[in-house]
């Protein structure tokens, strides 16, 4: 990915739902929840993307960051659930995995997943990506899919298997 210029950014009334580059090839990140980050204004995360996709055999040359919660902060327990939000949140993944059907997704959603207000936000979108190709980069101890911000930017995505971990995680974080 030789240019990480934002041009995809999709938000309202304080939420994100989508932020991104278009590409030719491109794959779907899902991490937890969006900090500050805009279009014009890109954070930690989306740079740590843009350099951990530059260092990849699969020569993506462009992503999607989406979330499980849309809501921003900066802190997790600065996140609560919302039923209506996760439904709205839920519809917005969709459209963007329909868009991009042979794009694989990168989870990174890290191990604060374990709350249950993020659990709560997996639940609604896990029957999306469960026949999908998924990577990561690695996983925590307890076996969750790091965020990008705690790997190296030359760390290679690996392949991982969200059937086994929605098998074994989504009744016992």
């Amino acid at each position: 990915m030789k240019d990480c210029k934002c041009d995809i950014y999709e938000h309202d009334n304080g939420y994100r739902y989508a932020l991104g580059k278009k590409g030719e090839k491109m794959i779907i990140c899902i991490a937890l929840n969006p900090s500050s980050a805009t279009d014009e204004d890109p954070d930690r995360t989306f740079n740590k993307i843009c350099s951990i996709l530059k260092n990849q055999d699969e020569d993506y040359d462009g992503f999607v960051l989406l979330n499980l919660c849309p809501m921003r902060g900066s802190k997790p327990k600065e996140v609560q659930y919302d039923e209506a939000l996760a439904n709205k949140n839920t519809k917005i993944v969709k459209k963007y995995l329909d868009k991009y059907p042979q794009a694989p997704i990168w989870c990174a959603w890290g191990g604060n997943i374990r709350q249950k207000k993020f659990k709560d936000y997996f639940n609604k979108i896990s029957h999306l990506i469960e026949n999908r190709k998924c990577a990561c980069t690695s996983e925590t101890t307890k076996g969750h899919p790091r965020h990008p911000l705690y790997v190296a930017g030359d760390t290679p995505l690996k392949e991982f298997c969200i059937k086994n971990y929605i098998q074994q995680n989504i009744i016992d974080f």
